[in-house]
């Protein structure tokens, strides 16, 4: 099967291309079964990221306003779910120009003890109603520790108005999923605004060009044959999805779950190397015989260390001699930004194309509905 421009699949695994040919065209390659199945086109928001990256990384231009903060060694950043997941890439990024922040993410209700000593804390919620970041951001504002906020038109924004606290304001009337190119790119570029992070400024522009031509060969109207997230759905429906990476695609491989679980309704866990080798290797002993197979997808940056390449390759070795299904994507880009949103759009549109598969609407979140608060 063919790979996509900044995508290449290095292990080979079972080829359909056979059963499209000779059943007609394959329901994914269908346009009715979108009408059908995702009214609400959450499909086409996700392929929006391109516009949605250029967007949110105006938006966090509204920091600049704000004196550089020197007094902080970590950043606190709360968010939940589809809010939260773009910390986990922006520490991908920190990490790799071996920033001297720390960046952690946190999914609580209460701040850690140590929040109220050199610590910025940011607020992140798409809808801005969030219940565990309203309660974090609350007390941050009590104990008097630098903050600042990113929200959309909720209580956070109307709470940060209140205390005087500088404020991103998004407008996104849509999933907090879909929402990346905020939760990530603005939250990047406020750190940096605060002299924070190191600047990324001239590695935006090829990062969306990039990302725009990925983007384009990942759309339902490209046919299976050539759809490569269309490809990796069809591999893991009906199988337990593990997705595995290394530093600085960890939050890519978080991503690659979290979408999986929200648009595809489907059971999917994600892994880190090296620690992998060490645990969950040997959690595969007879997986064969388990009610439904588990499927281990790498990922792996094209700027990866021999010490991370040859984990993977040990790891994948191991999988395959159990008889565990497993699968390498290169995920390429022209710098560190582009690698992350690329190797995230594929992760969403995997999803997205299995939930079709599943017969599941992606943008349908019934169980979170009745659980979450906010």
């Amino acid at each position: 099967m063919p790979s996509s421009k900044g995508i290449e699949r290095s292990v080979n695994v079972p080829d359909n291309e056979t059963m499209i040919l000779e059943n007609g065209p394959h329901r994914l390659d269908i346009p009715a079964t979108y009408a059908d199945l995702d009214p609400t086109n959450i499909g086409r928001r996700f392929l929006s990221l391109p516009s949605q990256v250029e967007a949110g990384w105006e938006l966090g231009a509204v920091f600049g306003d704000a004196d550089p903060i020197t007094q902080v060694s970590r950043v606190l950043v709360v968010g939940m779910g589809g809010s939260g997941i773009g910390t986990e890439l922006v520490r991908g990024l920190t990490d790799h120009h071996r920033d001297d922040i720390e960046v952690v993410s946190w999914r609580q209700y209460e701040l850690p003890p140590w929040a109220a000593r050199d610590t910025l804390v940011v607020a992140v919620s798409v809808s801005g109603n969030t219940a565990e970041t309203n309660a974090a951001f609350q007390e941050a504002c009590e104990l008097g520790v630098p903050t600042i906020a990113i929200s959309g038109a909720g209580r956070l924004r109307a709470a940060a108005a209140g205390s005087s606290v500088l404020c991103a304001e998004i407008e996104w009337d849509h999933e907090p999923r879909a929402a990346l190119g905020y939760t990530f790119l603005t939250l990047y570029r406020a750190l940096q605004e605060l002299g924070l992070a190191h600047s990324i400024s001239d590695d935006v522009a090829p990062a969306v060009t990039e990302l725009s031509d990925v983007a384009s060969q990942l759309a339902p109207e490209i046919s299976v044959s050539e759809n490569v997230a269309k490809q990796i759905a069809m591999e893991l429906d009906g199988r337990y999805p593990l997705i595995a990476s290394v530093q600085p695609l960890l939050g890519v491989a978080a991503r690659w779950k979290s979408q999986i679980n929200e648009n595809a309704d489907c059971w999917a866990a994600w892994d880190q190397i090296p620690e992998m080798k060490h645990n969950t290797v040997q959690g595969i002993f007879q997986a064969a015989n388990w009610p439904a197979q588990p499927y281990v997808v790498a990922l792996k940056p094209d700027e990866c260390d021999d010490f991370a390449a040859e984990d993977i390759d040990r790891i994948l070795e191991e999988l395959s001699a159990n008889h565990v299904q497993n699968l390498l994507l290169d995920i390429n880009g022209p710098n560190a930004l582009g690698r992350l949103l690329v190797g995230s759009l594929l992760g969403d549109m995997v999803s997205y194309y299995l939930a079709i598969l599943r017969d599941r609407n992606p943008s349908s979140t019934e169980s979170l509905n009745r659980v979450k608060i906010g």
